[in-house]
């Protein structure tokens, strides 16, 4: 899914990411991400995700002086791909990837993605969070679903304390 970074490049990918995300949204067809325990697709889907999210564009991350110039920042394509992304990280988690909380057919799933995807989706949304605490330009929808996904994601972090 990388691209030239052109307008037309992020609009395809925003179109795609969009498309996963309809396609996954209410019913995740675990037959479509590959073999059962490993889900080889779906990794592929999610390196993606995290490849879209982990992305910097300073022209697009530099916060604007005019506030007109906000509302132009947030339409733009490449935080368009960046909303897709970080919407389909809350989607999985919240809704296959708690394993207490799911229905039967996506258990293994749900202690799959908890293993192989939780820490990492959530060092990209502290970057996110990171970027907006230094003063950086983040499109609110975008802040809006990283802490969507940061509530439903707190109550299955592990702390160990040591005194």
């Amino acid at each position: 899914m990388q691209g030239d970074g052109s307008q037309a490049c992020l609009n395809v990918q925003h179109l795609v990411l969009k498309l996963f995300y309809t396609l996954t949204q209410h019913h995740l067809p675990l037959v479509l991400l590959g073999q059962k325990g490993q889900w080889p697709v779906f990794s592929q889907w999610m390196e993606i995700v995290r490849q879209v999210l982990d992305g910097s564009n300073p022209e697009f991350e530099k916060k604007p002086e005019d506030p007109d110039d906000v509302q132009e920042l947030q339409q733009n394509e490449w935080w368009k791909t960046k909303k897709w992304s970080i919407r389909i990280l809350y989607r999985m988690f919240e809704r296959y990837g708690t394993p207490g909380s799911v229905m039967k057919e996506y258990k293994q799933f749900a202690e799959f993605f908890l293993k192989t995807f939780s820490e990492g989706a959530l060092q990209i949304v502290f970057k996110i969070m990171e970027s907006f605490r230094r003063g950086d330009f983040v499109a609110e929808k975008v802040m809006r679903d990283a802490l969507l996904y940061l509530k439903v994601r707190t109550p299955y972090a592990c702390v160990d304390f040591e005194i």
